[in-house]
């Protein structure tokens, strides 16, 4: 009996020394707590080293008496909380060291029965590293909002105060236009030195139209740019609205606004049913609008373009669209850059005109702002897909 009774001392015994052990060498503090007073009984060496502390500074005191958790369990009814609810668990929790630093800490709290006497093991993980590290982040992410409405707001009012000397440019050539027509009107009946006569014919019906010719079409790329300008500017104060959006209604009015283009052109388009995504109608009208006018513009004329449109619910609770076709393809130098503001490749059989450039551009902005992203896979020669990700409805 005795031999048992020293067994079951000595398995009580080695079990106590493991605790401790453990208690000793965790690589996070620990607090024990009286779970009626608050009353700190034990503090392990990892506490003690964070906070500054020593153990004699810690036990036997209040959680609140503590000046490291003054600013949180700054009373009796803070802790009655902690030891009611029984499991605590607090994220970036801040706390004051002895020395005055200033930890950020995980907070984790349980309360349970010893020998019939309730007692709360606080955990703490001191995880200030992570937190200043996700306020620096939060900071450079508001600074960078920033930056961009002045740059947004210097982009405005330059754009807006060029098209002022650019219509007075445009305005000019028509009237050097008009006298040039009436100064050939009065050289055609001035006598002249033959000679004279003509050089001065040749320098208005050919030098001149000609330099008017490239200054206008300069003064309406000029405004093109100045247009595309001012949109994008205008990206940072538009207001998107996320709602639940019927993607078969978009893309019917999407495809009856393309049908005499689609008609003449004689295309083919197949569309699945599409599942709704949360996201601003408006910005998926644009992005298939953009897309399906690339699909015309960049198609292959020896053989009959094919566009198809299907959509999937992923696991990740969101939803993405596809937009492919046969046509020419993008060559893989070009698949970042047709993204870039004023990208734009000369399409085999379409006018020089090649517009303003920024319609991807903008597309991709307005759909990242929206929580979702837009990316493109193809080859040269075998078609493209357009992908579009956005957030499923709630």
């Amino acid at each position: 009996m005795q031999l048992e009774e020293r067994n079951d001392e000595d398995v009580l015994r080695d079990s106590e020394m493991r605790y401790r052990r453990l208690f000793e060498a965790a690589q996070d503090g620990i607090l024990i707590l009286d779970a009626v007073t608050g009353t700190i009984a034990d503090a392990n060496p990892f506490i003690i080293e964070l906070l500054g502390f020593s153990h004699e500074q810690l036990v036997n005191k209040k959680l609140w008496e503590i000046g490291a958790f003054l600013d949180f369990f700054a009373n009796l009814e803070k802790f009655e909380e902690l030891r009611d609810r029984g499991y605590v668990r607090y994220e970036g929790l801040p706390l004051v060291a002895a020395d005055g630093r200033k930890l950020f800490v995980e907070f984790v709290s349980n309360a349970y029965t010893v020998n019939d006497c309730r007692v709360i093991q606080c955990n703490i993980r001191d995880n200030t590293a992570r937190r200043q590290a996700e306020l620096e982040k939060e900071a450079l992410a508001v600074t960078l909002r920033e930056k961009n409405r002045e740059m947004e707001g210097f982009l405005y009012i330059t754009t807006h105060d060029l098209r002022s000397p650019l219509v007075n440019i445009q305005g000019f050539s028509r009237n050097l236009g008009k006298d040039l027509k009436r100064l050939q009107e009065l050289m055609a009946h001035a006598v002249l030195p033959k000679a004279a006569k003509g050089e001065a014919l040749k320098l208005m019906s050919e030098s001149v139209p000609e330099a008017l010719g490239f200054i206008t079409g300069s003064v309406l790329r000029m405004d093109q740019l100045i247009t595309a300008l001012l949109k994008i500017s205008r990206l940072g104060r538009l207001e998107i609205t996320a709602r639940p959006v019927d993607m078969n209604a978009v893309l019917k009015n999407v495809l009856e606004t393309f049908a005499y283009r689609l008609e003449k052109t004689g295309v083919e388009v197949k569309v699945e049913s599409l599942p709704p995504c949360s996201a601003d109608a408006g910005i998926l009208t644009q992005f298939f609008m953009n897309i399906i006018d690339n699909c015309l513009k960049y198609r292959d004329r020896g053989r009959k373009l094919e566009i198809t449109v299907k959509g999937k619910i992923t696991d990740a609770h969101s939803v993405i669209y596809t937009v492919s076709d046969n046509g020419l393809g993008i060559k893989a130098a070009d698949l970042e850059k047709i993204w870039e503001v004023f990208y734009s490749v000369q399409a085999p059989g379409e006018a020089a005109d090649k517009g303003e450039g920024i319609g991807l551009t903008i597309t991709k902005r307005l759909v990242e702002r929206s929580g979702g992203r837009i990316w493109v896979e193809s080859k040269e020669g075998a078609g493209a897909d357009f992908f579009i990700e956005l957030p499923a409805p709630v």
